[in-house]
């Protein structure tokens, strides 16, 4: 992660919420040492984990989102001014139901492509303009889907990651 001292970084949790830290808050570690857990930097609850860390220079910049992607296939879309009421407790995020968890949150300019990865070897390749971008404490909609016919959940999302459209997949 490579940013300046008075950027901020953005910590997205397993549980949808996001929490933050000027760069400059962080310790500084020597070259051997084993560096400090973030849990005694951010007020994480139980069983919370850091999913993704995104370092902004200013959280009112024009034309930049946050896409986020669940466990259970769902993507949101927000613009990263939706995040700017920053408060120390954190603020949601995303909802999300009982059973999903967030898996990765990736800054975009809103012309980008997504690729998500499921558990089953599935992926899904889109433009990130077909998703509509929603507010701060939304669901979002469905990026990939891992149900059968019946509705029982066959597989699980595992990875999302943020492609420009001139870039092609080596196999």
């Amino acid at each position: 992660l490579t940013c300046c001292t008075h950027d901020i970084i953005l910590f997205f949790t397993n549980k949808g919420q996001m929490r933050w830290l000027k760069a400059y808050e962080i310790p500084e570690g020597a070259r051997d040492s084993q560096g400090k857990a973030l849990i005694n930097l951010l007020d994480l609850s139980e069983g919370e984990r850091i999913r993704a860390m995104i370092p902004v220079a200013k959280m009112d910049q024009p034309g930049l989102f946050v896409i986020m992607a669940t466990r259970n296939g769902i993507i949101k879309k927000s613009p990263l001014a939706a995040f700017k009421n920053l408060r120390k407790k954190g603020i949601i995020a995303i909802n999300l139901e009982d059973d999903n968890d967030l898996i990765d949150a990736k800054l975009t300019n809103g012309s980008q492509e997504i690729l998500l990865s499921a558990a089953n070897g599935m992926a899904c390749r889109f433009c990130e303009s077909d998703i509509r971008s929603t507010g701060r404490n939304s669901i979002g909609v469905r990026g990939m889907q891992l149900r059968d016919k019946t509705g029982k959940l066959v597989s699980e999302l595992v990875a999302m990651t943020v492609v420009n459209p001139d870039d092609e997949l080596l196999v």
